[in-house]
């Protein structure tokens, strides 16, 4: 969807648009209708229908960004990016291992699939490049995945 996106003026994940139960979400679509069909009349965006499955993927979705993560600090998250030498290997000069291409699809679950995927062939590339294995502490993550969903300015 083009109006609801992560860290844009109506991200779905902030307090403002608050919900906690099903019935609740359910409320909040009956009394946002109307502005949508405006809204996405004027961007003449059709209307997509979905099925129960992609409804509770999203419903999931949107559940799990406001329950099990904390919002991260993008500026903490770049020096992150620089301290545990995260840039040796994904920076703008290196195209396959460029991360700004992915601004704003960086989610939690993203970032595990990733690390469990690509992480002994990650392990093997920082080991040519001498680079040590850094840990990530408490909310490290969560500041780190804000800095890349920024684009790595």
């Amino acid at each position: 969807m083009q109006c609801h996106i992560p860290k844009g003026e109506m991200d779905l994940s902030k307090d403002k648009y608050s919900f906690r139960t099903l019935t609740q979400l359910a409320g909040a679509m009956w009394n946002h209708s109307q502005q949508i069909s405006k809204e996405m009349e004027e961007k003449r965006i059709v209307r997509p229908s979905l099925s129960p499955q992609e409804m509770a993927d999203i419903t999931a979705y949107l559940f799990s960004i406001r329950y099990f993560d904390e919002p991260g600090d993008p500026d903490f998250g770049k020096t992150l990016f620089i301290k545990k030498q995260c840039v040796v290997c994904h920076n703008k000069e290196d195209r396959k291992f460029d991360l700004s291409r992915l601004k704003g699809q960086i989610s939690p679950i993203f970032m595990v699939q990733t690390l469990w995927n690509h992480g002994s062939e990650m392990l093997e590339r920082m080991k040519s490049k001498k680079v040590s294995w850094e840990k990530f502490y408490y909310n490290d993550m969560a500041d780190l995945i804000e800095y890349l969903n920024r684009g790595m300015p």
